[in-house]
């Protein structure tokens, strides 16, 4: 995992932890002083690398990690 993977990761669990949801694409993105396409890129291949998934729908980036611990 990359260094700016790994603070889109980090950031999507701190998030749910606090939050309850998932980050949308621009929160990730002003989490990390980079663009939204930057911050989907970084999230799709987060996926691609078994770390999240990704549903269909606003807010639906789940880490691996949560998965099992969240009520859908």
């Amino acid at each position: 995992m990359t260094e700016n993977m790994s603070k889109a990761y980090y950031f999507i669990v701190k998030f749910w932890q606090e939050n309850g949801f998932s980050p949308t694409y621009n929160e990730v993105a002003r989490a990390l002083s980079c663009s939204y396409s930057y911050a989907y890129n970084l999230v799709q291949n987060l996926q691609t690398r078994g770390h999240v998934k990704i549903q269909s729908g606003h807010r639906a980036i789940i880490p691996k990690e949560l998965e099992g611990k969240l009520n859908d």
